[in-house]
């Protein structure tokens, strides 16, 4: 199609009419900017128009999309104008269905990664709900196991730790249970520890420290209003000394303690069994 040969063949059918571009707008229902565009060969009018265009001019749509009155020399263009029609119609239903293909197709990959978030959303949520319970499970085990060795809640303005005093010696349970499921704790994450304090009260003398790996011993003492560290050693579950380079004043503290400092690790190895075990 030659849109210039239309647009000049449009304006001399409105001019044979006597209509002003506006006017002829008018009756086509666009601007008269639209009409000056045709006519000026610049854009092609809508498909939507060509049928109340044809009968303004009482032409044939072949006449006008060949840009002239049918005589038989532009007969022989007919059929090269429909094939070019045909080209233009199929191009569009192409275009068309490709555009509906790749809707669909973002369509389907989010309603896909909808699905996926939705359900790991809920496998995470019954995940953690069974963590929670049998963490909630685990803790009352111990808390039961906690009676049961005579250990006592500590002043609740204090702390929530369990205490228990042999022979003047305060073992201490600190509180176990954690809400952190926001890390993915389960029963082998949770903060587990044993300690015991030569003066629990005012935190001086020997401190041992038991985490289910490390035993700690140190040494504090009350200087003025003020207690420091004195001494710190690390010892292994037997009760024997870690054999690492140790000072004199470490070695000493080990030998002069070495009866009581194996003692309260050897009860702290048998309540760490009797409280943690599940």
């Amino acid at each position: 199609m030659n849109q210039e040969k239309i647009g000049k063949f449009i304006s001399s059918l409105r001019k044979e009419k006597g209509y002003t571009q506006l006017e002829l707008a008018k009756k086509l229902g666009v601007t008269d900017k639209a009409v000056s565009k045709w006519e000026r060969g610049l854009c092609f009018p809508d498909m939507s128009l060509l049928i109340p265009i044809v009968e303004i001019f009482d032409l044939t749509l072949n006449e006008l999309l060949l840009g002239e009155k049918s005589s038989k020399k532009s007969q022989e263009h007919i059929e090269e104008v429909n094939k070019d029609i045909l080209v233009y119609s199929s191009n569009e239903i192409k275009k068309t269905k490709k555009r509906e293909k790749i809707l669909k197709c973002i369509i389907f990959i989010v309603s896909f990664l909808f699905i996926l978030v939705a359900t790991f959303s809920v496998i995470r949520y019954y995940y953690n709900q069974k963590q929670e319970k049998e963490l909630e499970k685990y803790v009352e085990h111990i808390e039961q196991n906690l009676k049961d060795l005579n250990f006592k809640k500590d002043n609740p303005l204090r702390s929530p730790n369990s205490i228990l005093k042999i022979d003047n010696v305060t073992y201490v349970v600190p509180k176990v249970f954690y809400r952190l499921f926001n890390q993915n704790k389960s029963i082998k994450d949770i903060h587990k520890e044993i300690l015991s304090y030569s003066d629990y009260e005012n935190l001086t003398g020997i401190i041992v420290y038991f985490n289910g790996i490390e035993i700690d011993v140190h040494q504090y003492k009350t200087i003025g209003e003020k207690v420091n560290k004195m001494v710190s050693i690390q010892c292994n579950q037997d009760g024997s000394l870690v054999k690492k380079d140790r000072t004199d004043q470490e070695r000493q503290f080990y030998q002069e303690n070495k009866e009581e400092i194996q003692d309260r690790i050897y009860k702290i190895m048998m309540m760490w069994n009797s409280v943690f075990e599940y």
